[in-house]
């Protein structure tokens, strides 16, 4: 199975996820593995979550500052490229999970028709 996937606070999933996250110096990417998963049940869907949470960490560690207003920018870049690669990996567990740790994974498209 491909397991290329787009991810986006501006990231990219490959056979792995690849993450990255478009800031004012550049793009930066992170490769997160999960071939060696079951991300159908829920002990995959939390390593691979986890995995995913550490790539965005730091995919978007230019934002990560004492600075108030890049406080709020690092959250939503976290947030944006965890959830970004939840949907794109698709799968139920994973998605799953990760709405219970608080991440919106809906569907754009979902949530206009909503």
């Amino acid at each position: 199975m491909n397991r290329l996937i787009p991810l986006a606070a501006v990231a990219a999933l490959s056979v792995s996820l690849g993450i990255t996250h478009a800031a004012s110096v550049g793009v930066r990417t992170e490769t997160v593995r999960f071939a060696d998963l079951d991300t159908n049940g829920a002990v995959g869907a939390a390593v691979l979550l986890a995995r995913i949470k550490n790539a965005s960490e730091n995919v978007c560690r230019d934002l990560n500052s004492k600075a108030l207003s890049l406080r709020f920018a690092y959250r939503d870049c976290l947030h944006a490229a965890v959830a970004s690669a939840v949907r794109h990996v698709d799968r139920p567990a994973l998605t799953d999970y990760a709405s219970a740790q608080g991440y919106r994974v809906i569907d754009a498209a979902v949530a206009r028709n909503n």
